[in-house]
């Protein structure tokens, strides 16, 4: 996870265990107080933010429901 301040006990200069970052991914809350601050925090400086889905589904063959990030994004920005 390249934004490893969502991986509990993180330690600067080190990077997490891979598959525990991924773990910690797939079960981040995006509603979750931290997660609205950071795409707030974001927002207010007019960060531009793309998608690296598709580096995340050719890495050690893990692939992602993409329709379910579809909808979760959907839901993010108010569109159905």
């Amino acid at each position: 996870m390249e934004d490893s301040e969502f991986v509990p006990g993180n330690q600067p200069d080190r990077c997490p265990d891979r598959m525990e970052e991924l773990t910690r991914l797939e079960a981040l809350d995006v509603n979750s107080a931290s997660v609205q601050a950071l795409f707030r925090d974001l927002i207010r400086h007019r960060v531009a933010v793309t998608s690296t889905l598709p580096i995340f589904e050719a890495e050690d063959g893990i692939g992602y429901d993409s329709a379910k990030l579809v909808d979760s994004v959907r839901g993010l920005v108010g569109v159905q």
